[in-house]
């Protein structure tokens, strides 16, 4: 967004431009002039502030918070997600004004595909169809922004698609416009640390006209709890660095502004966003100047990947239409982060702290641990010698480690005069990049010093666009463009990558501990709970915690768990706390680098219980299902019985096996039995995990199976499913058999691998591996003898792709 040239800077002319904003706002005929009526815009001054520029580190305020990680907490079946999904949970945090002139999501695909875009809390349900090569763009009601500070609005935007999509927000005002890309339900974690900018150092700040640092929260799920630590004071009064919390239910959004003033350290960045579910949070500013002293300001937004997705490899390119170059900004996750820029260490960077610099030419950023990396527009008067060259945005850059070989992506479909993408690719990989299926002309590329990248600002036609390397080869894109005073910038596609591969802790109950819930406990008796704990790979298990609570109360008491022989951590829960009705309790492990916890979903909210006497837990009665037709409702039935108190609900907790980790739940009513249906979409081919809780009237649960060792109903395959696909990571030998087979299987690098054996009738016969393994070739003896003859098909999947091979047993 901008501010006239002509416009005064004094205090009173921006006194008498709220009032005319006010009284033009109140006639309905609002007609957008720019706000931003102040900012250094001398062409001198500001080559005196180009010349004299210093890089700047913000030191953070906040201790890295107890239990933190790098790795999310959240059971990830597949070690690589892009920004395409099939739900999404987003928002559109507050513009500069709430007269936005539109919001929009505009959504992009490879295959054709419908769906829904949803808002709960304002009744809007919109269909859509988009199909490859288009855009389509559903407008959203100007209300679903977000319009207060620390408070609890119902504008959640849920989007269901058959097929995937790749989805950006884009939230448009004359000189004041940004978009995001939208990250998918699938990615979203528990744990986020927030890159913003500061408020104005010029110009009128107050309560009404916004211009402050933010981001904004929106849950998927019910009953979530948000811990926030601020790292500056916020517009509610919150101290910098103070933590508080904040329930959400599905479809509800928080947003969190800073304090109202011209303070340069009035910025959120660094602020600590913590949940006991997945959340998505959108970061950024109502209306930011960059760098905080320049004209004009613009709306920035940008949403903010987990913690787990960060890199430490970067290649900075400048954007094109600029001549004074770039504002960028690293943000560590950890202590100890050295950074450094071409090679040379700039700073060293502990948790929350953040370096800013402005660069002009092309550039390496790399870090000892995991940043974030945001590139931002400069105010157009920073380039006083270029006209319409835009204002600020904030754009996410991904790391070299996520770059893909193909992206669908899409600009606004109007607003702006001109539009840019920037590539950065491997320099070998330029010969065989293709924009819209013409090769792109290898000359437009510049090397990125001795990094063996090379990158090019290509000018680019409003609409979609496919880049792809036809030899594979992955690259990094980002889309932005300018009009008078205003811009937009995101980018246009990451591959998520997780930041380590390797194992994080594995706490698994000894029976001796899962035995104490099979009965009361005696009261004033200390009990001593035990648990195994492995890593099979370094860095191993170094430390272990029990945490515990009376039934009832509000908050658990840590106790440090001591490894004892063969991997067992114990701690003992002192007589005096051991009280009846019982004990809620939980274990969490770390080994440094990654951590976990057991039970492993939110379980603060949903630990394990022990009964004390005369109290008992109830006791649940199920026949366990193993498998069920496809596509069709399943009705299950259990009995519960408590001998000592009321049943008072009794849930059952459903989840497509390798898909969303968080577990869907029904009530199961008492007919006799007690009943839960699992929706008919749940029985997909993928298999389905269950598990059943009931609870007395004093809070205390008990369960049949465990969340985090369910009930797996391996729906069977329809005939249709069943055809043989191309199989290079798969082979067997004889086939056909008459009796054992040798099947072999190549695995590129470490991943979560699954082998299983169908009959021609899509039932499934035998499982042979369901676990990660290392890469390399691995062979696994199939007995065939043991089935009647027939065709079966050799079931492989490795991560997200599947092989299938026909199989012949003939018994001779």
């Amino acid at each position: 967004m901008s501010m006239k040239k002509h416009y005064t800077k004094s205090m009173f002319a921006g006194f008498i431009f709220l009032l005319m904003y006010s009284f033009v706002a109140a006639q309905g005929n609002y007609e957008y002039p720019s706000p931003c009526y102040g900012g250094n815009a001398d062409p001198a001054a500001i080559q005196e502030y180009i010349d004299n520029y210093q890089p700047r580190v913000y030191r953070s305020n906040i201790a890295m918070p107890d239990g933190w990680t790098v790795e999310s907490l959240m059971p990830v079946n597949r070690s690589q997600i892009d920004n395409k999904g099939t739900e999404f949970w987003l928002l559109m945090p507050r513009n500069h004004d709430l007269f936005v002139s539109g919001i929009y999501l505009d959504i992009t695909c490879d295959v054709n595909t419908s769906g829904t875009v949803s808002i709960p809390g304002l009744s809007f349900n919109e269909a859509f169809t988009a199909g490859p090569g288009s855009i389509t763009r559903v407008t959203l009601p100007n209300d679903v922004q977000v319009a207060t500070s620390q408070g609890i609005e119902q504008k959640g935007i849920h989007v269901i698609s058959q097929h995937e999509v790749a989805i950006y927000g884009v939230s448009l005002r004359p000189y004041s416009s940004d978009g995001y890309l939208g990250l998918p339900l699938d990615i979203l974690s528990t744990q986020y640390l927030i890159m913003s900018y500061p408020n104005l150092t010029w110009g009128g700040i107050s309560p009404d006209v916004g211009l402050l640092s933010q981001f904004a929260i929106v849950s998927p799920y019910d009953n979530v709890t948000v811990t926030i630590t601020p790292s500056c004071e916020t517009y509610g009064g919150n101290p910098a660095g103070v933590p508080f919390q904040v329930g959400l239910n599905q479809g509800e959004v928080y947003q969190v502004q800073s304090y109202v003033s011209n303070d340069p350290g009035a910025d959120l960045t660094g602020s600590v966003v913590q949940s006991t579910l997945p959340v998505a949070v959108i970061s950024g500013n109502a209306c930011a100047s960059v760098p905080q002293d320049v004209s004009a300001c613009d709306h920035i937004l940008e949403q903010i990947p987990p913690v787990s997705t960060w890199g430490s490899s970067f290649v900075a390119y400048p954007l094109e239409g600029r001549e004074n170059g770039d504002t960028w900004r690293m943000l560590a996750a950890s202590d100890n982060t050295s950074l450094y820029i071409d090679g040379i260490l700039v700073e060293t960077l502990n948790f929350g702290d953040f370096y800013e610099t402005i660069l002009t030419a092309p550039a390496e950023i790399t870090a000892s641990h995991p940043v974030i990396v945001m590139q931002y527009s400069n105010g157009d008067d920073f380039d006083p010698g270029i006209s319409q060259n835009g204002d600020p945005f904030m754009m996410l850059i991904p790391p070299t480690e996520q770059f893909m070989d193909h992206y669908t992506f899409a600009t606004p479909s109007s607003g702006f005069i001109y539009h840019y993408v920037t590539v950065t690719i491997e320099t070998g990989g330029i010969a065989t990049l293709q924009l819209d299926g013409v090769n792109v002309d290898p000359g437009l590329f510049t090397p990125i010093g001795s990094t063996g990248f090379s990158g090019a600002g290509l000018s680019i036609a409003e609409g979609p666009h496919t880049l792809q390397n036809t030899s594979g080869v992955p690259f990094g894109i980002y889309s932005y463009g300018f009009a008078e005073y205003d811009s937009y910038g995101y980018a246009g596609g990451l591959s998520l990558n997780f930041i380590y591969t390797g194992s994080a802790p594995v706490i698994t109950r000894t029976s001796q501990t899962i035995n104490l819930e099979n009965s009361g406990q005696p009261q004033n008796t200390a009990l001593n709970i035990e648990t195994l704990i492995t890593d099979p790979e370094a860095p191993f298990t170094q430390s272990a915690i029990l945490y515990y609570k009376e039934a009832g109360a509000t908050t658990y008491t840590m106790v440090n768990m001591t490894e004892g022989t063969n991997n067992i951590w114990s701690a003992q829960i002192p007589a005096m706390d051991v009280v009846t009705p019982g004990i809620h309790y939980y274990m969490y492990a770390e080994d440094g680098q990654l951590a976990s916890t057991d039970p492993t979903l939110d379980p603060g909210n949903n630990p394990y219980s022990i009964a004390v006497l005369p109290n008992v837990l109830p006791v649940i009665t199920h026949t366990a299902v193993s498998s069920a037709p496809l596509n069709q409702d399943l009705a299950l039935n259990a009995d519960v019985t408590d001998l000592t108190n009321m049943v008072h609900s009794v849930t059952l907790y459903y989840r497509n096996k390798g898909g969303n980790p968080v577990y869907s739940s029904a009530a199961m009513l008492d007919k006799g039995a007690y009943q839960g249906i699992i929706p008919a979409l749940f029985l997909t081919n993928q298999g389905t995990e269950y598990y059943i809780k009931a609870t007395d009237d004093l809070g205390l649960s008990s369960t049949f199976a465990t969340a985090d060792q369910p009930i797996v109903i391996n729906a069977p395959f329809g005939i249709s499913d069943l055809e043989e696909s191309t199989h290079p990571h798969l082979s067997v030998f004889p086939n056909p058999t008459s009796g054992n087979a040798s099947i072999e299987i190549i695995v590129d690098s470490p991943a979560m691998v699954s082998l299983r054996i169908y009959n021609n009738l899509g039932e499934e016969v035998n499982i042979l591996i369901d676990q990660k393994l290392s890469g390399g070739t691995h062979q696994f003896d199939f007995a065939g003898s043991q089935y009647p003859a027939g065709i079966y098909f050799c079931y492989l999947k490795i991560g997200n792709s599947a092989e299938i091979m026909k199989l012949i047993i003939t018994n001779d």
